[in-house]
């Protein structure tokens, strides 16, 4: 995010995290659903680091 590519978090991630917050009210669930997003975006790109993936 903002130019950091070589060492930021993927934009499309910190998004995908920020949109589970604002849908879902109850902060217990929204902290399960932030790790099973993180855990299975990193499975699949192998990083969630934006220069690693591009």
């Amino acid at each position: 995010m903002g130019g950091t590519f070589d060492e930021g978090t993927c934009g499309a991630l910190t998004g995908a995290l920020i949109e589970d917050g604002l849908v879902v009210d109850n902060p217990t669930i929204i902290k399960s659903n932030v790790k099973k997003i993180f855990n299975l975006f990193k499975e699949e790109y192998g990083s969630v680091c934006c220069g690693k993936i591009t």
